[in-house]
């Protein structure tokens, strides 16, 4: 694609504004590397795990909606079950926030692409905690939020490094993702840490060391 405009702050968008963002592995390289460090727990957790490959913007935003929903709905959970009230403040907010992404992604689907109507391919992730201890379903949770959260941002590193999208709001969104989910990695990983003694599973790269662009 040719990319002509500018975000409001003066900066192209397009290809080459992201490699003056620091994308510099090659897409398989990021795909390897994030699929090592999640394979630890991939026999733990629903078939979803890995997915399909992603090649635009219309399947990004059709992923991306019930992944967002399952942590939506997890988290909501948790934020009822948690006798830890860090942690219940932490799930509310995730819920509330995505929850507002997906009515944004959804209006977008439906003015750009009122034509088409494909069913996700998406298949959950995050292991059920039904039955399990307060602490134990916490554990979980963590564990599984956090290799939810990676998938999260491989997809919107995917668009981006592939050139997927031409629209300024849709970049903006997935460095947001990349940027809070991140911040929520770390928060989860020393939660894990702290309450339970563990590292977060297939961490291959040490906390403070993020996941994206310019953060190898």
């Amino acid at each position: 694609m040719n990319h002509s405009k500018q975000l409001r702050d003066g900066t192209p968008t397009g290809s080459s504004a992201r490699n003056r963002h620091g994308l510099r592995l090659p897409i398989l390289a990021v795909t390897l590397l994030i699929a090592f460090a999640i394979a630890p727990v991939t026999a733990q957790m629903g078939p979803g795990m890995m997915m399909r490959g992603m090649n635009s913007e219309y399947e990004f935003l059709l992923e991306m909606i019930p992944h967002h929903q399952e942590a939506v709905d997890t988290a909501g959970d948790v934020a009822e079950r948690s006798e830890r009230p860090e942690l219940r403040a932490f799930t509310r907010n995730m819920a509330r926030v995505q929850s507002e992404e997906i009515e944004m992604m959804q209006a977008w689907l439906r003015d750009w692409y009122p034509q088409r109507d494909a069913a996700p391919w998406y298949q959950p992730m995050m292991r059920p905690t039904a039955g399990l201890s307060s602490a134990r379903a916490d554990r979980v949770f963590l564990e599984d939020m956090i290799m939810h959260h990676r998938m999260a941002i491989m997809m919107a590193f995917q668009l981006l490094r592939g050139d997927y999208t031409d629209r300024a709001e849709v970049e903006r969104f997935a460095e947001a993702i990349i940027e809070t989910q991140n911040r929520e990695i770390e928060q989860m990983e020393i939660w894990l840490e702290e309450w339970y003694g563990v590292s977060s599973p297939g961490h291959m790269m040490g906390r403070g060391r993020r996941w994206g662009p310019g953060r190898w």
